[in-house]
């Protein structure tokens, strides 16, 4: 389980209380850092057009308008796509 924290990998029975360790069996890792990066389209990074097509979503969905034939049928053909393709 992880705890939150990261560490270097430990020999079998280290860390416990009372354990022996040949030291000819046992390797020092040598820590090593990677760099990890992420890039965001800039329409993920625009908050404000996200918070705007939701609103738009919404207020067609109450308005009853949002679940169009074409849009029904579009979504029909996709997963008919996916599961046949």
């Amino acid at each position: 389980a992880l705890n939150g924290s990261l560490h270097a990998p430990q020999a079998q029975g280290a860390g416990r209380a009372g354990a022996r360790l040949d030291p000819e069996s046992t390797t020092q890792a040598t820590p090593q850092r990677e760099t990890d990066s992420v890039e965001l389209s800039s329409s993920a990074i625009d908050t404000n057009a996200r918070a705007a097509q939701i609103t738009r979503v919404r207020e067609e969905i109450d308005a009853g308008t949002y679940l169009t034939d074409d849009r029904l049928n579009a979504a029909v053909d996709a997963l008919l796509g996916k599961l046949f393709n």
